[in-house]
């Protein structure tokens, strides 16, 4: 009976002042709006029959899932989640790697609003952002040519589709060695020099962020910026000091 309530709900609720929780896609886009709820717990149900829709409050903090403990699950096609596991090998080569790489693809465009308004949203917003962003190097070609390895595609296939991501949602950049022109705490090629949610990464496109991990020995570094980092706390979400104070970032 709550549940056929709350399908009965979605979609037929109209916000107002004493209506604390509504349930949309993100935060800008209200048009996707199911409803508006007093029930934290009714607008939660709401949210779970509905993959990809969360909870936000009235002061448009996502409230349900937390961001960066429950992942969006893109609904890409079968060719759109093979172009974009290409990429992912050519990136990292490894499936740890490629991993990672995926969980950086989803990061930048759910953490970067001008994105989603120019790119789009759900699995056609992260193809058009992985293919057309211009941020990953000559995306067409790579995504378009190659051998795939069926480790990878079933692990960039976890990460994207099953939502479960291997970075936090914050960690938005990463660089090959040859690309960075120093880092704060030692030699830009020493991995030992790198140390988590400190060592400072300058490369030479003039951006600066935080050294998060090596997802395997032999990845990239990748790492967050200060943008992220407060897009995500924004969202209600756990940036990397309360991760590394929980023991969650180790």
């Amino acid at each position: 009976m709550f549940c056929a309530l709350v399908l009965l709900l979605c979609g037929t609720a109209v916000y107002s002042a004493d209506r604390n929780y509504v349930v949309q896609k993100t935060r800008e886009d209200a048009g996707s709006r199911l409803g508006a709820f007093i029930s934290l717990r009714v607008a939660e149900s709401c949210a779970d029959a509905h993959p990809g829709y969360a909870v936000f409050d009235a002061a448009g903090r996502q409230v349900y899932p937390v961001p960066g403990t429950v992942f969006p699950r893109y609904a890409l096609s079968h060719e759109q989640l093979v172009k974009i596991a290409r990429l992912c090998q050519q990136e990292q080569g490894s499936v740890k790697g490629a991993m990672a790489e995926a969980s950086l693809m989803a990061n930048q465009l759910e953490t970067d609003a001008s994105r989603r308004e120019k790119y789009g949203e759900g699995a056609d917003g992260l193809y058009n952002w992985v293919r057309n962003g211009g941020w990953f190097y000559r995306s067409k070609y790579y995504m378009d040519n190659g051998k795939l390895k069926e480790a990878v595609l079933e692990g960039v296939r976890d990460v994207l589709v099953n939502g479960r991501r291997t970075l936090p949602l914050f960690v938005d950049e990463h660089d090959c060695f040859s690309d960075i022109e120093s880092i704060s705490t030692g030699k830009v090629k020493h991995r030992k020099h790198y140390v988590k949610g400190e060592t400072l990464v300058k490369n030479v496109y003039g951006s600066v962020y935080t050294f998060w991990c090596f997802p395997d020995a032999k990845a990239d570094p990748f790492g967050y910026t200060d943008e992220a980092v407060k897009a995500v706390k924004e969202m209600g979400g756990q940036g990397p000091e309360e991760l590394l104070k929980t023991g969650e970032g180790e």
